[in-house]
């Protein structure tokens, strides 16, 4: 089988005979009408890569996925997993692979109690193409949570193999704390249930942060779920309009006591992101610049708790000012100076808040947020597939310091970094490179009084850092259009692609310096925000070896079929 269309016909023969037949696509589904939907089916998020697999299959049920592993081991064809497609390094699809899409496989359902857990807990079944715009409506339905990302359209398997930071970090840990238990299809095709009392119960605790497809292919994810909040808040206050005369050091130096174990516990997540400079060649860095910098967070409190936590808040970044500022001040210049504030009730029939701008709570996707003109009352998602570079490290469990904050601000300042000097105008400015920091809390009540109540524990090596730090570079980035929920761009597709051909190779040798600038008191990588130039074991760190043994243990993968550049091997 040399073509892509004898790979297609020949898994349609293998999986035709079954009770459920999934619709499969190749590359020569031209001649039957579905090349269009080829064409989109093999798009992933990051645009940077364009694979054409041999056959993208929808499953629809393990045993799908148990018959084309086997089909794979005997042809030797080497597979792909995707439940959401935001794998960065775009490790979820290749070309001449077998595809395998969860996206119909994305029920959600309340189930009992896994062995070996506590029985008056909830737990929820995700299976692994639920992706969290679903996963959350579904469950808020339930009056349930589980600590979810901040992007609608991510999957939930990768997310929780890769750790699951997201706004319920500071208060709930990471995703991955909360799998007990999951269906996953081994290499030699057998479909295992495994839980904390399962004898492969090492399998599971690799699924939890130890990385996605190295171990088997996960069909059903178990969670223990907790009770929402019945009243949260999602704000954004951009930090350098409110006091203009703060350096970008300072504000990180306040957000950092912001999120220090034991303090604000009601702020429940929170990143900070900081905007980058252009420097003319031969410029010096200025470890004091003064920054965009942005500092959004979720809190689950009562509306005068919350004012009262804004204050704190704005009273970190300005101490000087904290004698004046009053809850009714707060109120009365929201939305001035951009803060935003975002309502959330768990009961429908309550009367919400009186905002001046209010909404449900709006599940916004933190990193890419640029913000909308046109409608400012909502804090609009910006997750819409564009060609990007991103790489990470974490700052260690001690000895962060002002060097490694001077360090960190200078390393935001490059003549790598595009110019965009002189009137701007729509179309250019729609489509510019975007270049930008996020950092992403985990210290906080969770990690502040964990403790591992049961033998398992959590492949994640990581939730020690006090925080992530993640280097990013977007371009050609649509909008979401709120009406349609359909990426859309302002310019014509060849002029978007031409404004940002001429600055694409600098941003990503921007990147390229960021991953190894030095940086005191960082180390480490988080596999969730994946970067193909770095070595494997960073991003697992004290666990690596065990996950590698893990893996020939109990994958059962003597073809290694599970096997991408950043797998565990």
């Amino acid at each position: 089988m040399n073509t892509q269309q004898s790979v297609a016909e020949a898994l349609k023969a293998c999986l035709g005979s079954k009770e459920q037949y999934p619709l499969i696509l190749s590359d020569c589904d031209d001649c039957n009408g579905n090349g269009l939907l080829y064409e989109q089916a093999r798009k992933v998020f990051n645009r940077k890569f364009q694979f054409r697999p041999s056959a993208i299959v929808f499953v629809e049920n393990s045993s799908q996925v148990s018959d084309i592993v086997q089909f794979a081991n005997q042809h030797k064809i080497n597979i792909r997993v995707r439940s959401g497609g935001h794998d960065h390094e775009g490790e979820c699809s290749a070309t001449d692979v077998i595809l395998i899409d969860f996206s119909k496989m994305n029920r959600i359902t309340p189930t009992t109690a896994p062995k070996g857990c506590d029985e008056t807990a909830d737990y929820v079944t995700i299976q692994p193409g639920a992706r969290f715009a679903h996963v959350k409506a579904e469950l808020d339905q339930l009056g349930l949570g589980i600590p979810h990302g901040t992007c609608q359209t991510v999957g939930i398997a990768g997310y929780t193999m890769g750790g699951g930071w997201g706004p319920w970090t500071r208060k709930y840990g990471m995703g991955c704390e909360y799998l007990v238990a999951a269906t996953i299809v081994l290499g030699n095709g057998k479909i295992l249930q495994v839980d904390a009392t399962s004898r492969e119960s090492r399998l599971l605790w690799a699924l939890r942060g130890g990385g996605g497809f190295s171990y088997g292919i996960v069909t059903e994810l178990v969670f223990k779920a907790f009770k929402l909040p019945l009243v949260a808040f999602d704000f954004h206050l951009p930090v350098h309009q409110y006091f203009p005369d703060l350096t970008a050091v300072e504000i990180l130096a306040a957000w950092e006591k912001l999120i220090a174990p034991g303090e604000n516990p009601n702020l429940i997540g929170t990143n900070l992101k900081i905007s980058t400079r252009a420097l003319a060649e031969g410029e010096t860095p200025d470890p004091d610049a003064k920054l965009d910098c942005v500092m959004n967070g979720y809190v689950a409190a009562e509306w005068g708790d919350l004012m009262k936590l804004i204050i704190i808040i704005l009273n970190h970044f300005d101490p000087k000012g904290a004698k004046s500022r009053k809850q009714a001040d707060i109120e009365k210049n929201i939305h001035k100076k951009g803060l935003k504030i975002f309502a959330y009730h768990a009961d429908k029939t309550q009367k919400r808040h009186k905002l001046t701008h209010a909404s449900d709570w709006s599940f916004a996707s933190w990193d890419r947020h640029q913000g909308s003109t046109k409608n400012p009352q909502l804090h609009l998602d910006g997750d819409c597939p564009a060609p990007h570079k991103i790489t990470s490290r974490l700052v260690d469990a001690c000895g962060w310091d002002d060097e490694s904050r001077k360090a960190l601000i200078c390393s935001l300042q490059s003549p790598l970094l595009p110019r965009y000097d002189g009137p701007e105008k729509n179309c250019e400015d729609t489509f510019r490179i975007h270049t930008y920091i996020t950092l992403g809390a985990i210290s906080g009540e969770y990690y502040s009084h964990h403790i591992q109540n049961d033998e398992l524990g959590c492949a994640f090596p990581y939730n020690d850092r006090p925080f992530t730090i993640q280097y990013q570079a977007w371009w050609d980035q649509p909008e979401r259009n709120e009406t349609t929920g359909k990426c859309e761009s302002g310019c014509s597709a060849e002029h978007q692609v031409i404004q940002n051909r001429f600055h694409s190779n600098r941003a990503e040798d921007w990147i390229a310096t960021c991953r190894n600038y030095p940086i005191p008191h960082t180390s480490g990588a988080f596999i969730s925000f994946k970067d193909a130039s770095i070595p494997t074991a960073s991003y697992f760190g004290n666990n690596y070896q065990d996950l590698i043994q893990a893996k020939l243990d109990y994958s059962r993968d003597k073809n290694c079929l599970f096997r991408s550049r950043k797998t565990i091997l």
